[in-house]
């Protein structure tokens, strides 16, 4: 791959001094300005000492962004896929660290924030993008001011909000394998210059790519209807609130995937050929999610500070059968049910002391107390093996103080000095099995969530944790155009339980997570504003990280569990370059390219389940001696690589806007690579091998003169390549292995008044 990094710099090293010689009536318009908050003040992106790639409405449209995975490619050094069965949740990894679990009690390394709520669990976080006003992608600890801690990155998206006047926006999408979207907002004025309101509809439906060759049904579907409501009352000049509502239903059907033993495992069906799409089921595939939650947010201007509320709460239940081994064998169905109830409430205090003076005049200064809650329940009903079913319960309260000071030491030097203190606690209880007569045909024949939640729990756990991060740093103005900065800052999460552990010795709880790293970056205009150059380099090194690993189980009637485990340390460093060019009138060239190297330090775990030897030693850590008379045995595993962690990774795009009478048309093709990486967890298994790919995205848009009409046909994976996403080892019995999206395109007509 150096070959292709050497090549690649060499490249834009000749066009950014080829472009110096442009005749200047053929230089082009400045880059336009992007305005963040990823500091909870808005600001030019390019003043901002943190590593973000951020995407406007516009920027969505011209991706033709559907969702959430669809900013990873133009982020250095991220990935964003579905949860393989779960294809409406996000696993993101930001700089080689992430996860792919799905379980409520594991929660994720990336925080994702909506309108400024945290949210929890990767469940019906995949989100579309229509009506989103901005995307900020931001890579490193977000620990100080980012709701919940974060640990290796976060996300932040923004919804439109009413503008106080009539209007329209609606898009019309038919494409193959039975694409077919329906996209609305209506805004309106209800009082004048008072209250406002805008309604946000999508009815988003999709047959599947993959075909059960034992039916012919389709899998792979998906159908989502989301509703947002917003409100913005403004009844004085120095107080807003908006009230923002949203109800999702998703019926989708599970997600294709093939069984792909390993030698050993007890399930050796293979699949009868080598199309990745066609695939054998027996059992129900099907995953429905009902989610509704609400915010509030209150702006109040009362002088030298504004004071600002942002409460928020979901309530998601998700029902989800799976044919857990992937195949047409009755060896393995499931029935999932779960909820989730989770409410935050932050309150900041932001100074406003441009109008003082001395000391204050150059600080700003954010100050707040944050509250977080959530309890889930889990029921896993197995028609098969018992047939039995199994509990989790979990209820955690987070509570945090923090603050954020910048401060102007002079007209080019900024100082930064941000601190979160927070305190959590996590109270976990499990029943691992209780018989129960459940036909795989028939899921109105499962326990109830309110039956299993009075069986015997003998499974327990707790968690009292407490942590304090930090960040600091400081960024100097060399010019109008050039800011470089030097940043440290740290992440945490609090220690997690396995929540599919069959008895107290592999249940955890986890260590804490946490993170420190060190940042420095270039942000610069060239050119009369028509290039821009972002260099970022960065090392972080991460503390006791845990992940859950299925193992072989005598403590479950399955015969598998998933073991919660504190494996260690690891180091992560790289560096990422953005370039947006502008190199002649209507052209717009992208470069993104992520280096990234990461390892662990320490490794010290069982990944193969108990077993029977005699004295057993450990080679680096403990030996857990079992009821049954069977040992857990950790042994050392640093020589493998960390899941979702490619060495390099590009992502270039060329986009053309041809003026023509009738509105211009905008051409855009876009391309990105990867190294090869694992998709499995820790276990580095082969058949978990993917990367080495190209994958090619096209569009060709036309927009009427007056902005009112858009026609744009695009094409994703246009070179059709076929993929390994992920693959999920279970235990002794088999490996779930899944296929990333083939090529898909469709035509979107929208309108807009």
């Amino acid at each position: 791959m150096k070959k292709y990094s050497l090549a690649l710099i060499g490249f834009l090293s000749s066009g950014f001094f080829a472009s110096t010689a442009l005749a200047a009536d053929e230089k082009p318009g400045g880059i336009e300005e992007l305005v963040v908050t990823a500091r909870y003040r808005e600001e030019s992106a390019q003043d901002v000492p943190v590593a973000l790639t951020a995407f406007t409405e516009d920027m969505l449209l011209k991706i033709a962004a559907q969702d959430l995975r669809d900013v990873g490619p133009a982020s250095p050094n991220v990935r964003i896929q579905p949860v393989v069965t779960f294809q409406n949740s996000a696993a993101v990894s930001i700089r080689g660290m992430g996860g792919q679990g799905i379980e409520s009690t594991e929660e994720m390394r990336v925080g994702i924030s909506i309108n400024g709520v945290f949210t929890s669990r990767p469940i019906a976080t995949l989100t579309d993008l229509f009506d989103v006003e901005m995307v900020e992608v931001l890579r490193g600890p977000q620990g100080t001011t980012f709701g919940k801690n974060s640990l290796s990155g976060g996300i932040n998206m923004t919804t439109k909000r009413p503008e106080g006047k009539w209007g329209f926006d609606g898009e019309v999408t038919a494409g193959n394998y039975g694409r077919e979207d329906y996209r609305v907002a209506v805004e309106a004025p209800i009082l004048e210059n008072v209250l406002s309101a805008r309604v946000a509809g999508l009815f988003q439906n999709y047959d599947g790519h993959f075909t059960n060759r034992v039916n012919g049904d389709n899998l792979g579907g998906e159908g989502l209807d989301v509703i947002r409501a917003t409100l913005l009352y403004t009844p004085v000049e120095s107080f807003d609130a908006t009230l923002i509502y949203t109800y999702l239903n998703e019926n989708s059907t599970a997600p294709g995937g093939e069984n792909d033993p390993s030698p050993g495992q007890l399930l050796q069906f293979r699949e009868t050929d080598n199309d990745p799409f066609s695939v054998g089921r027996d059992a129900l595939e099907f995953a429905n999610t009902d989610q509704d939650g609400g915010t509030v947010i209150m702006n109040w201007d009362v002088g030298i500070v504004t004071l600002t509320s942002v409460t928020g709460w979901a309530d998601t239940d998700d029902f989800i059968a799976s044919d857990f081994d992937q195949t047409e064998i009755p060896f393995f169905p499931t029935f999932r049910d779960q909820t989730h109830d989770q409410f935050s409430s932050e309150l900041r205090a932001h100074s406003n002391f441009a109008e003082q003076s001395g000391f204050l005049s150059n600080l700003d200064l954010v100050v707040g107390l944050y509250y977080f809650e959530q309890e889930h329940e889990l029921v896993q009903s197995f028609p098969t093996l018992g047939p039995s079913a199994d509990y989790a319960h979990q209820e955690e309260d987070q509570w945090a103080i923090f603050s954020q000071a910048i401060y102007a030491i002079n007209d080019k030097t900024n100082f930064t000095f941000g601190v979160r203190y927070t305190d959590e606690q996590k109270d976990f209880e499990r029943n691992p099995g209780t018989g129960f007569p459940v036909n795989a045909r028939d899921p109105n024949s499962r326990p109830s969530i309110a039956f299993m939640s009075t069986r015997p729990m003998t499974v327990t756990g707790n968690v009292d944790s407490d942590n304090t991060s930090i960040r600091t740093g400081v960024d100097y103005r060399f010019t109008d155009a050039i800011m470089a900065y030097a940043m440290f800052a740290q992440g945490y999460k609090a220690g997690e339980f396995g929540a599919r552990a069959g008895s107290n010795f592999t249940v955890g709880p986890t260590k804490d997570e946490t993170s420190d790293s060190f940042e420095i970056g270039v942000k610069s205009t060239w050119l009369d504003d028509s290039l821009r150059l972002n260099v970022t380099g960065f090392y972080t090194e991460y503390h006791d990280l845990a992940f859950g690993v299925f193992i072989p189980s005598p403590n479950n009637p399955t015969g598998q569990e998933t073991s919660a485990q504190s494996i260690g340390e690891a180091t992560t460093y790289g560096a990422e370059f953005e370039v947006l060019w502008l190199p002649i009138e209507h052209l717009t060239l992208e470069m993104n390219l992520g280096l990234l190297n990461a390892e662990y330090d320490e490794f010290c775990a069982d990944l193969d389940g108990p077993s029977a030897a005699v004295n057993p030693v450990s080679s680096c850590g403990r030996v857990t001696a079992l009821p049954n008379g069977t040992f857990l045995i950790d042994t050392d595993h640093t020589n493998l690589d960390l899941p979702r962690a490619p060495e390099t990774d590009f992502y270039l795009a060329a986009e053309y806007e041809l003026p023509t009478p009738v509105g211009p048309i905008t051409a855009r093709i876009s391309t990105n690579y990867e190294d090869e990486f694992f998709t499995d967890g820790v276990t580095n298994n082969p058949k978990a091998l993917t990367g080495d790919y190209w994958l090619w995205d096209t569009s060709v848009t036309w927009n009427s003169n007056d902005g009112s009409w858009r026609v744009q046909a695009w094409c994703k994976n246009c070179g059709d390549e076929t993929y390994v996403m992920g693959l999920t080892p279970t235990a002794n019995f088999f490996n779930q292995k899944f296929w990333g999206n083939p090529q898909t395109y469709g035509l979107t007509l929208g309108y807009k008044i």
